[in-house]
């Protein structure tokens, strides 16, 4: 959402702006990305710091809440 709201609806208006102005605005759609690129790489770390554990362990602790009528 970070990543859209700072660079979406700039390119949207670009070709309204002119060479100057699209020089100073062009460069803050670097911030998006920046900002982005530093929110994978924090979950992609914290992904391999705790990884998801095997789906039989959690089937385990899932109560049987099937209850079929006869």
């Amino acid at each position: 959402m970070l990543y859209l709201g700072g660079s979406f609806f700039f390119y949207i208006l670009i070709s309204q702006l002119s060479a100057n102005e699209e020089k100073l605005f062009g460069n803050l759609t670097y911030v998006a990305e920046i900002v982005k690129n530093l929110f994978f790489a924090l979950s992609i770390y914290l992904f391999k710091k705790r990884p998801i554990r095997d789906i039989r362990d959690q089937a385990k602790k899932i109560p049987n809440l099937d209850m079929n009528m006869i």
